[in-house]
């Protein structure tokens, strides 16, 4: 009867380790899913961070340069084609809608990720500093 009693528990020993490696499998995928998540999720921040940059490069060197009053001229004018920025680059376009507004789109990758930053642009010439506010929809 000791026999039977030693291949019952022997059995039972099989089971709870086999229960134990599924159980750290599966934690060992969760692991990986999570880590490739949060990648994926960072060079998307990046890319955004690349597309802002854009944005902001675009106001300060162009639009705020000596074209004042010419904005509805820019008719979707390229400013910068994969310009590098911290690992990334950015690309934007301008289109001036009238002599205080322009629309700026700016395009930043991170290894192959892309964002998208759409940027409505109005200065108040008036001031000296012009004062620029901006409206910001990122995609």
């Amino acid at each position: 009867m000791l026999t039977n009693e030693r291949g019952g528990v022997l059995i039972l020993a099989l089971v709870i380790i086999s229960v134990l490696i599924i159980l750290g499998l599966a934690q060992v995928k969760l692991v990986s899913l999570t880590y490739k998540n949060n990648r994926n999720q960072l060079q998307m921040v990046k890319a955004e961070y690349a597309a802002e940059a854009g944005i902001e490069r675009t106001i300060v060197e162009y639009l705020l340069d000596d074209v004042k009053n010419s904005w509805g001229s820019l008719a979707a004018t390229t400013i910068f084609t994969d310009e590098p920025f911290s690992g990334g680059s950015y690309s934007v376009t301008v289109e001036g809608l009238n002599s205080t507004t322009a629309i700026a789109h700016s395009i930043g990758v991170w290894k192959a990720v892309q964002a998208t930053v759409d940027v409505t642009i109005t200065a108040d010439w008036n001031q000296e500093p012009p004062i620029v506010q901006r409206s910001v929809w990122v995609e």
